[in-house]
């Protein structure tokens, strides 16, 4: 599609898309506050990508604030987001069925429509030890889906970069 970027992760048996719009249509998913520009982050179902008009937002971010990068989980995302210039880390936790699993049966790949797709269960800001001020974060290696621990980069004017594993 024409002035639309994606960047795509798997979930399970979803897809997480990262989408990026220079101009949304009125009824999109992908459309924000923001008129001219949105970026969100929408759900679709295997086994296919199906069409714009059957993917589900699974997060609009508020007015002013911008989706920069995601790491994926099987229990959460981490978006790194920026807001008036500020970075920060938004921690979305997925609701889990009593199987464990982000709301699949186990065992088999569901039909796009018959796929349950995931759902924010809350969501929270990381406090960062900046409390506001100028820094720059960074994903750093996340090699574990399963792991409940979000590891990133910190840095500011008055301090180098530091590791941190955020659980």
């Amino acid at each position: 599609e024409v002035g639309v970027r994606y960047f795509v992760e798997q979930l399970d048996l979803s897809w997480l898309l990262l989408v990026h719009s220079a101009n949304p249509p009125r009824n999109s998913p992908c459309r924000s506050a923001s008129a001219e520009s949105a970026l969100s982050l929408s759900v679709a179902a295997l086994p296919t990508l199906p069409s714009r008009a059957t993917w589900t937002s699974l997060y609009t971010p508020p007015r002013g604030e911008y989706i920069e990068d995601v790491d994926v989980f099987s229990r959460h995302v981490a978006l790194y987001t920026r807001t008036d210039a500020i970075p920060g880390i938004r921690i979305i936790e997925i609701e889990r069925s009593p199987n464990g699993s982000p709301n699949n049966a186990p065992g088999h790949l569901p039909s796009a429509g018959a796929a349950r797709r995931p759902r924010v269960a809350r969501e929270h800001r990381v406090t960062l030890p900046t409390r506001g001020g100028p820094c720059a974060i960074s994903p750093a290696s996340n090699h574990s889906f399963g792991s409940s621990t979000c590891h990133f980069h910190l840095s500011s004017p008055s301090m180098p970069r530091v590791h941190y594993a955020y659980d």
